[in-house]
């Protein structure tokens, strides 16, 4: 089973322009689950699907990613607002309570900060830091995928 991961995206261009929309990236379909349906993706650009307008907004220069605090930009299309969600797509904000997984074990914390600028995590992936302190007390932990939580 694949996980399907919400972001959020703010329009750039177009008729949406400045419009702010929940979506997912795919890679060259025309919409989300076409390789599995049809066999064989038909799209000529990578980019990603916003889920309100039932779109696909496409990425043409994958050279133009530039990270701002706002987020990231890419190719003057959109950009990734780098949204903090939890393991089940719920939005996370300053004062939620979140399950993290801490010196094998499991500890409720809360969350303190919001990086604001995105950092690039891993080729592709951008995340904000999160800087939780536990419920019980003891020391700050900074956490670097925020989808590696569960929000409760």
């Amino acid at each position: 089973m694949t996980r399907i991961r919400t972001y959020r995206y703010k329009v750039l261009t177009g008729f949406l322009k400045d419009g702010v929309f929940d979506g997912m990236q795919i890679g060259a379909e025309e919409y989300p689950g076409q390789v599995e349906s049809e066999g064989c993706a038909k799209g000529e650009f990578y980019g990603v699907w916003l889920n309100e307008p039932k779109i696909k907004l496409n990425r043409t220069d994958y050279r133009d990613v530039t990270i701002v605090d706002e987020g990231v930009y890419y190719s003057n299309e959109y950009m990734d607002l780098c949204t903090p969600f939890d393991r089940f797509n719920k939005e996370i904000f300053v004062g939620d309570t979140l399950y993290v997984s801490s010196l094998n074990e499991v500890v409720p914390c809360i969350v303190e900060k919001i990086a604001k600028k995105p950092f690039m995590a891993s080729y592709g992936i951008m995340n904000r830091k999160l800087t939780v302190r536990p419920v019980e007390g003891g020391a700050a932990k900074t956490i670097n995928d925020p989808r590696s939580t569960v929000k409760s």
